[in-house]
């Protein structure tokens, strides 16, 4: 094992100017005849103004250059066509938005939860019964961490939501949404729904005969009321339009399903209600002049200046309006009256209820968004229709649809063949850019199987007039058109590869995103150049059909109390490395624990070099094929000879598998990492046999320059069955390097003891090592360092690539790239025994989370095993137990 050196930090500088297209350049004059026939003129006279002088409109080929000037302004005009017709598809009319990554305005400007208030819409939006929540961080006073938070809920005064059943409820369903909007490096310590207090008011009210007194009185409660227990109001997507809020601010934050939610809805609940708050109130409502006896009370006791609010207490405005008034609250008399006001308590409620609706209406967002943000339609075009030159001529070229008339010479109509043949040529590009036009919607898409950037349009007999005979070949005049032939001359200009990446990078950068290609191909291990340049652009593809999701939830953590799950619970920086590092790229899904899991498939154990060389596997029988010692260099070279392995011949995947179990890593379940590199190379194998009497050996080189090795891996009975043999080690071991590059993610505040511990129930050797732990230094110090904000990422260094010193450096700079930058990371490399220690610990602490009758002692025993793990074998924390 090997922790992590310092990042170089290069990757800190500052970036380079950014080059950009300026949009409000004028276009060139690409549509202006006069200036692209000039133009024309100025290359004819540069290459042949020796031999021809006469550019005057009457002369053929200024005639010619005209009618191709003119066929280019139509072609340009129909570029400038608006985006929407250019993506249209001609058949449904519809742009498909999903291949094309057009995302919606909701899509692209909303993103996971990141703010506290963000939080509060969320939970508001997705949990019943909620009133209000808020969100606080605790202090790092209380626990010695940061990053831990405590949400405060409180439920609607309504029946179904009251009962002990219902709330807690509320409170799982609360702690689930929590934990799968989790940010990384940090979690929802404390969960809390509100005690109600009742609370009362008692004053004596003047009014004017402008107002109801049954309008006032229902203002005065639900006005209080929503002032001592703020309720959520939510808005309609027009309403806050409306209001000129700009969209990217409407739509940043959760993603909302009901309704918007204002920032001033999600205030801090006020903890002290002074009686000049509820008088100002009350005199802001319209019919009120005067408040006069105004008694505050809460559970009895009367205040008449001010009320103190426990933090976990939230306040119930009483107010019964279907009792009589002489029991309510409030005396009313008119103004210039001493009179006391007689109010009807059903038209009280009525107008109560009727506030209480408003103020929790909820609204259908989704289909208000389909209604104003839906996807621009364009026209249905037909992008790829051309139009022959040809017929644009004048009559007396006898090359437009009339042709030349029969009664002409054989030398005529010759000539008019031959000016039509030569046009071809030009034709055939002002053609082919129609059909380039009328395929930029496949160019700029994520269609997975595209095998051109260049595309074809056949000029046919519909197309130019009087075809017959022009193509090489169609001697019978049937107008045959060589489109195999044509096509097989473009696919000589078309990498598709590289064009496509190209096309990919642009996407990309749409969405701001930089897919490292250049330093990927540096450390192609496994694949041909061809294989290589596939898999570039089969993670770009994935990366641009995720991208939403990918950069939405680009700082969240995995739900740790659900089974870890590479597709569905998965962190988002998890999710976005391993897509620009091509790390488990769809090759395989590993299972959430163990990444030498993919040995156990073929019966194999990895070790490190050291115990492979000591390990017996290598020693055998001298009877039958192998002998007991390894090949010197000496023998290698003069009984063994390299191997070819023909491109034509592949083996199938039975075949693979049957040659390889008869390897000597299956025959005996043993793999050192050395032979695992080594094996991916075909130059590394030689076969030959040292005796005519023996068998066909296999052998393969490993170590290092000065220090080679060749070690038998195989004995076969003929030489064709031994060179198949290599062919399916390469094929087998480049999977397994493949299959095995993978990483753990450990956010350090997940392996926080969660609540007081009965340690007697621990094993006395676990009980021994954490009395040992806990003097190394203060408590509150070591929480603080190792538990805040930190994540350790942990890596197997038995792969060719990941055993790179220069791929590990990119690893990490890709890490601290994308990683929220107020998080620190530590980087693990691993061997296969450490990774099998590490993974011991790891896997049982994460299946204890994700399993809902696991005890919390049982997870707090085995997340120290993890923490000690992770402190024994990084530098950072060996110095500091070492200082303690």
């Amino acid at each position: 094992m090997k922790a992590s050196k310092k990042i170089n930090p290069n990757f800190l500088k500052m970036p380079e100017p950014m080059i950009h297209i300026d949009p409000d350049k004028k276009p060139d004059h690409q549509l202006d005849f006069k200036k692209l026939r000039e133009e024309g003129i100025h290359y004819i006279e540069q290459f042949s103004g020796d031999i021809w002088t006469d550019y005057n409109s009457h002369d053929p080929g200024i005639t010619i250059l005209e009618q191709l000037v003119f066929a280019l302004t139509e072609l340009v005009y129909r570029t400038g066509f608006d985006l929407p017709d250019l993506l249209t598809d001609p058949k449904t009319g519809k742009i498909d938005t999903e291949k094309q990554v057009l995302l919606s305005a909701d899509e692209i400007m909303s993103c996971a939860p990141l703010t506290l208030k963000d939080y509060s819409r969320l939970v508001y939006d997705n949990i019943h019964g909620l009133a209000n929540a808020w969100f606080s961080p605790i202090p790092r006073e209380k626990y010695g961490i940061n990053g831990l938070y405590k949400t405060s809920v409180f439920v609607y005064d309504i029946a179904k939501y009251q009962g002990e059943e219902a709330r807690e409820t509320i409170k799982a369903n609360l702690r689930e949404l929590l934990n799968a909007n989790r940010n990384l490096c940090e979690d929802f310590q404390e969960i809390e729904l509100l005690e109600y207090r009742d609370f009362f008011v008692d004053a004596d009210i003047e009014i004017s005969s402008e107002q109801t007194p049954e309008d006032i009185l229902a203002e005065i409660f639900f006005k209080i009321s929503n002032f001592v227990a703020p309720e959520v109001q939510l808005y309609s997507f027009q309403e806050m339009m409306d209001e000129g809020m700009p969209l990217e601010e409407l739509l940043n934050g959760p993603p909302q399903k009901h309704g918007f939610i204002k920032d001033r809805d999600l205030e801090p609940r006020p903890l002290k209600i002074y009686s000049t708050q509820i008088i100002d109130i009350i005199n802001k409502i319209s019919g009120v002049k005067s408040i006069k006896n105004l008694r505050l009370s809460l559970n009895g006791a009367q205040f008449t200046n001010q009320i103190i609010i426990e933090e976990n207490q939230i306040l119930r405005y009483q107010h019964n309006v279907s009792e009589k008034i002489r029991e309510q609250q409030f005396r009313f008399v008119k103004q210039s009256s001493a009179r006391k006001l007689e109010l009807n308590p059903r038209i009280t409620k009525m107008k109560l209820d009727d506030l209480k609706a408003a103020k929790r209406r909820g609204y259908a967002l989704d289909e208000q968004f389909r209604n104003q943000l839906d996807v621009p339609r364009g026209n249905k075009l037909k992008l790829d229709d051309y139009y022959s030159v040809q017929n644009q001529f004048p009559h007396i070229y006898g090359i437009n649809q009339y042709g030349v008339p029969e009664s002409e010479t054989p030398q005529r109509k010759a000539q008019a063949k031959q000016l039509k043949a030569y046009l071809m040529v030009f034709e055939q590009i002002l053609a082919n850019y129609a059909a380039q036009l009328s395929h930029l919607k496949d160019l700029f898409s994520i269609e997975e199987n595209l095998e051109d950037t260049y595309f074809l349009k056949a000029l046919t007999k519909d197309i130019i007039p009087h075809l017959k005979g022009l193509y090489a070949g169609d001697e019978e005049g049937e107008a045959k058109v060589p489109e195999d032939e044509i096509k097989a001359l473009m696919d000589r200009f078309d990498d598709v590869s590289d064009r496509r990446n190209r096309f990919l990078d642009y996407l990309l950068s749409l969405f701001g995103e930089r897919f490292t290609q250049y330093s990927l191909s540096r450390f192609n291990y496994y694949y041909t150049e061809e294989e290589n340049q596939q898999a570039i652009l089969h993670n770009k593809l994935h990366l641009l059909r995720e991208i939403s999701s990918i950069n939405r939830l680009r700082g969240t953590g995995y739900n740790y109390t659900k089974p870890y799950a590479v597709d569905e619970n998965i962190s988002g920086v998890e999710h976005k490395v391993k897509l620009l590092l091509e790390i488990a790229s769809g090759l395989h899904a590993y299972d959430g624990c163990s990444i030498q899991h993919v040995f156990d498939e073929y019966g194999l154990k990895l070790v490190s070099e050291s115990r492979g060389l000591q390990h017996d596997c290598y020693e055998f029988d001298t009877e039958g094929r192998v002998v007991t010692k390894p090949v010197s260099d000496a023998a290698a070279d003069f009984y063994f000879e390299g191997v070819q392995l023909d491109e034509g011949t592949e083996l199938s995947t039975s075949e693979t598998d049957a040659l390889f179990s008869d390897s000597i890593f299956v025959q005996h379940g043993v793999i050192d990492e050395e032979m695992l590199r080594a094996g991916i190379t075909t130059t590394n194998y030689k076969i030959g046999k040292l005796s005519e009497r023996d068998a066909y050996q296999v052998v393969l080189k490993t170590g290092e320059p000065g220090n080679y090795r060749w070690k038998r891996v195989g004995s076969y009975e003929s030489y064709e069955q031994a060179r198949q043999a290599v062919s399916a080690l390469v094929d087998t071991l480049r999977k397994l390097n493949v299959t095995s590059e993978d990483f753990h993610l450990v956010e350090h505040i997940l392996l926080r003891a969660r609540q007081e511990e009965d340690f007697s129930r621990w094993p006395e050797s676990e009980r021994m090592m954490h009395r040992l732990d806990e003097p190394q230094k203060p408590k509150q110090e070591e929480q603080e360092d190792f538990y805040s904000f930190r994540l350790s990422v942990v890596l197997p260094d038995w792969t060719a690539r990941f055993n790179d010193s220069r791929f590990q450096a990119l690893v990490e700079e890709t890490f601290q790239l994308n990683v929220p930058a107020h998080i620190a990371v530590d980087f693990l490399w691993l061997g296969p025994e450490e990774m099998c220690d590490f993974e011991s610990s790891y896997c049982e602490w994460m299946t204890l989370n994700a399993n809902d009758d696991s005890s919390q002692a049982d997870i707090n025993r085995m997340a120290r095993r993890v923490e000690r793990f992770l402190k024994n074998h990084h530098p950072n924390y060996k110095n500091d137990e070492q200082d303690g």
